[in-house]
């Protein structure tokens, strides 16, 4: 079986290559932010717990 290799494929092309990585960066950006807004609301329900005595 032959393998894929044409235009914007990331094997062979750089630029695909370049551009993949980039998506990568940008979802691990995506994940860290949406984690950080849901410790920021866990945080914001512990002080709500905290108070509610």
């Amino acid at each position: 079986m032959t393998a894929f290799k044409g235009a914007n494929d990331p094997r062979t092309d750089p630029l695909a290559q370049a551009a993949e990585i980039e998506s990568n960066i940008n979802d691990r950006a995506g994940i860290r932010a949406y984690a950080e807004e849901i410790y920021k609301g866990l945080d914001t329900y512990d002080t709500f717990l905290d108070n509610i005595d």
